[in-house]
């Protein structure tokens, strides 16, 4: 989804880059969105050997959303939900979003 895209691929990469412009960028990328799932970094870390740089490259941006975009999303208006726990609890929380 574009909201996974958004927070998974920006927020790492620019958490290392420049927090402004990782703001910015997720800021305007979400706009209008109805619904933002931020998934919290509460589960094992394991590379994928793609755009993970390790577990505090992962924290950083998972500090950046919540010191910087998600209140910025929230003023205009998108909805933001941070999941956490396991799959089975990640999924209950999106569903009862969606209700």
């Amino acid at each position: 989804s574009a909201e996974n895209d958004m927070l998974r691929v920006s927020a790492p990469v620019r958490a290392i880059e420049g927090h402004l412009r990782t703001k910015l960028g997720a800021v305007e990328h979400a706009r209008g969105y109805d619904l933002i799932v931020w998934c919290d970094s509460d589960i094992p870390w394991t590379p994928d050997g793609v755009q993970r740089d390790g577990p505090a490259a992962r924290d950083r941006a998972n500090d950046l959303i919540a010191t910087l975009v998600r209140d910025q999303l929230r003023s205009q208006g998108s909805t933001v939900i941070k999941v956490t726990g396991g799959l089975d609890d990640r999924l209950a929380t999106v569903l009862a979003a969606l209700a």
